[in-house]
């Protein structure tokens, strides 16, 4: 008499298993480098994210064919538009449009001075700074 082996099919082989936890812990891998790069993103102190805002105010009025300043409003010519920047509520933005240029800020406003050029005044948690934007062309 003959025996017949009848195998299981039901279930996964050991390699299935193995490679599937595999993928899991690269997954799990990735994830983790992931979090922990945007939890140093997220650590930026506000006085950096208020330099570079300085910094790119100051590349717009580069870039401008014309700077002026009106009620305390920065106007940049920039050719076949004109953008304002000026404060709204809490935060110094740019229009046409709403890009927010800084944040939390109690006072902003542009001012031209004679011989400098033109300034920003801006108070922050009642800290108030005075930045050169643009020397005068004089």
């Amino acid at each position: 008499m003959k025996r017949i082996n009848h195998k299981k099919t039901n279930g996964y082989t050991l390699i299935q298993t193995l490679l599937a936890l595999l993928v899991c812990s690269i997954c799990a891998l990735i994830l983790s480098l992931q979090a922990s790069a945007l939890r140093k993103m997220s650590c930026v102190s506000p006085p950096l994210q208020e330099e570079f805002a300085i910094l790119q105010i100051r590349e717009m009025a580069m870039l401008a064919n014309a700077i002026d300043v009106e009620n305390g409003v920065l106007i940049l010519d920039q050719g076949r538009r004109e953008e304002r920047l000026a404060q709204d509520g809490k935060r110094l933005v740019k229009r046409p449009g709403y890009e927010i240029l800084m944040e939390g800020v109690d006072q902003a406003r542009f001012q031209k001075r004679s011989g400098k050029g033109i300034e920003l005044v801006v108070e922050i948690d009642g800290r108030k700074e005075t930045v050169l934007i643009a020397e005068s062309q004089d």
